[in-house]
């Protein structure tokens, strides 16, 4: 990603053999609807600040996921992690009150 996006939710699907894959960027992008959803093997890693723009899951479902990026926002949106596989968030999660 080579500058902010807003998204309605991100889904990494297995179709063939690949690397796991990484999105990285220095702005925060806001993500709505469905949220983050790892539907691959493999672990896909997420290196972006992220804000919430609505309530939302982020799902390792076959694979583990990885937010590497800055805070959080979750904006007072609720923001529920869930699947069968490992989800880690190495940043805070913040309300955005006072964060840039």
């Amino acid at each position: 990603m080579d500058k902010a996006y807003q998204i309605k939710g991100c889904s990494f699907v297995l179709t063939r053999a690949h690397s796991p894959s990484t999105v990285a960027r220095v702005t925060r992008s806001p993500i709505a609807g469905t949220g983050i959803i790892n539907q691959s093997a493999n672990t896909q890693t997420v290196n972006v600040p992220i804000a919430l723009s609505a309530s939302q899951t982020w799902s390792a479902d076959s694979g583990n996921l990885m937010i590497t990026g800055a805070t959080v926002l979750n904006n007072a949106y609720t923001l529920t992690v869930d699947g069968a596989f490992n989800t880690t968030i190495s940043g805070a999660i913040g309300s955005g009150a006072g964060a840039s």
